[in-house]
């Protein structure tokens, strides 16, 4: 579960939230809306860690993030959070086998046990291609199959995705909504998007 009390989000002279309240419960799929500027990247980054907030609070899973250690808090964004991002977020010059052991790195498993993961997960997301494949020379739609085939291999509780659709072309959007779908319920999944057809795949949407 996320819970935001109290939560104020300042960008010097600018307050972009005031004494902000938001509820998510667990195991949800939800849309976070709004108009251009209206915060919803920046909600996003400071709900995942990426960007810190001003007052308030923000709970995650029962824990209040602000109070977390360093370490505690470098645990929970490697093994309890998953990202995906309208730029899919991969080292282009590396192969897909890179990019994919990037979160295999600190589990205990054998190099065959790795790729055969890897290998699975590609399957699940429809990628045929080989693991040595250069993501650079991947389209779009792939490259956004590799993002989601590294969360499969993670299983994070919660999935932050900032308009993950936004680069793609109508087939290959569908696509991987369904991909998204069908994990929510193992995961929570927080989506920033303007897309309508994107918002219908969510349980609800949180207007800003």
């Amino acid at each position: 579960m996320i819970q935001l009390n109290n939560f104020t989000k300042r960008y010097g002279q600018n307050t972009i939230f005031d004494s902000y309240y938001l509820s998510i419960a667990e195991g949800v799929m939800v849309a976070i809306t709004g108009k251009s500027g209206s915060g919803k990247s920046t909600l996003l980054n400071c709900i995942c860690g990426l960007e810190k907030f001003d007052t308030g609070e923000v709970w995650i899973n029962s824990k209040n993030i602000a109070k977390l250690s360093r370490r505690q808090k470098m645990l929970m964004y490697r093994n309890e959070f998953g990202y995906l991002f309208q730029n899919y977020a991969l080292v282009s010059y590396e192969t897909i086998e890179y990019n994919l052991n990037l979160v295999l790195t600190y589990m205990k498993l054998s190099q065959k046990e790795k790729r055969e993961r890897m290998r699975n997960v590609l399957e699940k997301v429809g990628l045929e291609h080989p693991l040595k494949t250069k993501v650079f020379t991947l389209s779009g739609g792939e490259q956004q199959r590799v993002a989601l085939a590294r969360l499969l291999l993670k299983k994070p509780k919660i999935i932050f995705a900032d308009e993950p659709t936004g680069a793609l072309d109508d087939k290959n959007k569908h696509e991987v909504m369904q991909l998204i779908t069908s994990l929510k319920g193992q995961s929570t999944i927080c989506i920033v998007t303007h897309d309508p057809e994107v918002i219908q795949y969510c349980d609800y949407e949180v207007k800003l």
